[in-house]
């Protein structure tokens, strides 16, 4: 097994193929396995202008990309990535994160990548073709894993309090009726709702969206109509950086999200009257309900 830990610890007195080399050489490679091993990962990674340079002379990109090839360099069984782009900015993230599912569809290597960022765990654990090649998102809660499944079953049916917590407690509903009105669009009966869906044509059984995707407004929104509804707030929770607030729409109650700002603008309080917004392309649907 080969570990990639989050502060990445190249050695600094090494130069990037060095750095690459060391677990071979560890190994007892030959010096020609171990050159020809080097030289394949550097062009991998695109680092193979950077192999004298050392780690102080690296972007955080180029650090994380020369741990990665390290990593990778003995051809483990299984590769261990713990948080390993907790600490570079999001472009790099996003191109690492690329590079990480290149390296899993290329040589099939079993991946175990540890993160807190829900962005991360569905961009990587939701992929064309991921059912084929197994891949999961389990959740881990006070040492304990709470449950392992698709991205999809995990955020979005959760079976623990912690888990809906951490993910956010999406607004779930279950669906009466199910309607195809437009190419990739389709109307929903849930709770008493009306609701337009994206729809790919088979039936939809349950949906879901964040509070986050979900906007209040004390004023009627203007045209189109559709996903527009009239309800009461009968919750605020106040937070450290944003407010969460229950709003009865008929028979349910839906939960938005808002930043302190934005809820300190609108003045909102339990008993006010307000427009509630959802948009479309931020619903998820999905074919079962349990």
């Amino acid at each position: 097994m080969s570990y990639l830990p989050q502060n990445l610890v190249l050695f600094p007195h090494m130069t990037v193929a060095e750095n690459v080399a060391f677990g071979l050489q560890a190994r007892g490679w030959k010096r020609e396995q171990i050159e020809a091993r080097v030289a394949e990962l550097l062009h991998f990674m695109h680092l193979e202008q950077l192999r004298y340079r050392h780690p102080k002379q690296l972007s955080g990109g180029e650090r994380q990309r020369t741990a990665l090839a390290r990593a990778l360099a003995p051809s483990p069984d299984i590769l261990l990535l713990d948080e390993p782009l907790a600490n570079i900015d999001m472009q790099t993230a996003k191109r690492i994160r690329t590079l990480v599912k290149e390296v899993h569809d290329l040589t099939g290597l079993t991946t175990v990548y540890v993160t807190h960022n829900l962005e991360e765990a569905e961009e990587l654990g939701d992929r064309v073709g991921a059912e084929e090649l197994g891949d999961r998102v389990g959740f881990l809660c006070d040492g304990s894993l709470r449950q392992v499944g698709k991205p999809s079953e995990v955020f979005f049916f959760p079976q623990h309090q912690s888990l809906a917590e951490f993910v956010g407690m999406p607004n779930i509903l279950d669906c009466s009726d199910c309607r195809a009105v437009a190419h990739g669009v389709a109307e929903v009966t849930c709770a008493g709702l009306t609701i337009l869906v994206p729809h790919e044509g088979n039936s939809i059984k349950r949906i879901a969206f964040f509070p986050s995707d979900v906007f209040l407004s004390t004023t009627r929104p203007p045209r189109p109509d559709f996903n527009r509804f009239v309800g009461v707030v009968v919750s605020v929770a106040v937070g450290r950086s944003s407010t969460r607030i229950g709003v009865a729409v008929r028979t349910t109650v839906l939960y938005a999200e808002m930043s302190l700002p934005l809820f300190n603008e609108l003045d909102l309080s339990e008993g006010c009257q307000v427009h509630l917004i959802l948009t479309l392309r931020r619903i998820r649907t999905y074919e079962r309900a349990e």
